[in-house]
């Protein structure tokens, strides 16, 4: 809601004449580019399989591993000359991890099996995970409670006094060691984690702290959890960025915000998007590019194409194979079982008779499916 009043902003501005407000090359989310991934039978339907993490990366690259992808990602806000974002929403992050602490993974996981140390980190951790999150590192062994205090402007962690002193203070500890954990969580890493079952056990704890689930519910399914730590399902967001970083012969910035000449830059992004993007990752989108994983996507930029071309095209002229985007999609039946999806795909027959409007696509019904297993 806050973006989309931000942008109205902009727009007013932009049409009233006044100053026009100005945002740093592509910061802003101009688009999104939507990945639902299933682990196979090849893979016994886990996510956390180091040849599935490779899958994952292999697909994702096909965007992010492009030269071009750089004049239209969305970028890190900051003075330098920002980098894209690539694995921020991505389960990537963590099954590709910098460093996976095995050893104190597992430290983590012992104490949070504890009923009462769950409890009281389930209280303590949104005030002090958020303070070692937003301290250097190297303060953290002179660092106490009192200064999670004075940090939160005199605000104790344990508002209610339900937990003792030295509850808090074990919290405290503990949170050096999950945030030590999760700040490797960057995708930075040359190779999958090693050890995913102990990956699992530990991302399945995350899950379970409210300052900690933020950072990994978003990539597992409905049924992962402490007692099944087998995820089907997973997703990512790819996002493009606005306003495009772009210049005239005289060195002048084309489009000073998002909502600046905003078909223009809708159209650039959208015909990179197909002529780029699009059929690679119809091909990815087939039975028979991975035995490891299904890929589904969806891709805001092209909303409007695909049901154009779904309302104006027979249908045999634009079925792919399994292709999840331009193409009408059968459901895998796993998925289907998993997601409960209230409708049956029925191929459309050709006819000599004026052709009506078409139901929505496979493709979004399967988006829409996968969602919920994923919600």
């Amino acid at each position: 809601m806050a973006m989309k009043e931000a942008r109205a902003e902009i727009k007013e501005s932009n049409q009233a004449g006044k100053e026009p407000i100005v945002e740093r090359p592509q910061t802003q989310m101009a688009g999104i580019f939507y990945m639902l991934y299933e682990a196979k039978k090849g893979a016994d339907f886990n996510v956390f399989d180091a040849k599935v993490a490779m899958e994952l990366k292999k697909v994702e690259a096909l965007a992010t591993g492009r030269e071009d992808f750089k004049d239209y990602c969305m970028r890190f806000d900051n003075d330098k000359y920002p980098a894209c974002r690539k694995v921020e929403l991505s389960p990537l992050r963590f099954l590709y991890a910098s460093e996976f602490n095995v050893g104190a993974a597992t430290s983590v996981i012992t104490e949070l099996e504890k009923p009462d140390v769950m409890r009281a980190h389930k209280i303590m951790g949104p005030c002090v995970d958020n303070f070692h999150l937003m301290t250097p590192q190297d303060l953290w062994p002179t660092a106490d409670l009192s200064n999670v205090t004075r940090m939160f402007s005199g605000r104790s962690c344990d508002s209610k006094k339900a937990l003792t002193d030295a509850q808090e203070q074990a919290s405290f500890r503990l949170s050096q060691q999950i945030v030590a954990i999760t700040l490797k969580f960057d995708g930075k890493g040359e190779a999958p984690v090693q050890d995913m079952a102990t990956l699992a056990k530990y991302v399945a704890y995350m899950k379970e702290l409210p300052s900690q689930a933020m950072f990994v519910d978003f990539h597992l399914d409905n049924k992962f959890n402490t007692s099944n730590t087998k995820c089907t399902f997973t997703r990512s967001i790819l996002p493009f960025g606005g306003p495009l970083d772009r210049n005239d012969n005289d060195g002048v910035r084309l489009y000073l915000n998002t909502s600046h000449k905003e078909d223009e830059q809708d159209k650039k992004l959208r015909k990179y998007v197909i002529d780029n993007l699009e059929s690679a990752f119809v091909e990815a989108s087939t039975s028979k590019y991975s035995d490891k994983i299904n890929v589904y996507y969806f891709m805001t930029a092209l909303i409007f194409d695909v049901f154009i071309k779904v309302s104006l095209c027979p249908f045999s002229v634009i079925t792919r194979e399994n292709s999840t985007f331009a193409s009408h999609m059968q459901m895998p039946p796993r998925a289907r079982a998993r997601a409960q999806p209230s409708h049956a795909h029925t191929p459309a027959r050709r006819t000599s008779q004026t052709h009506t409007p078409a139901r929505p696509p496979a493709h979004a019904r399967t988006y829409t499916s996968l969602s919920l297993a994923l919600s």
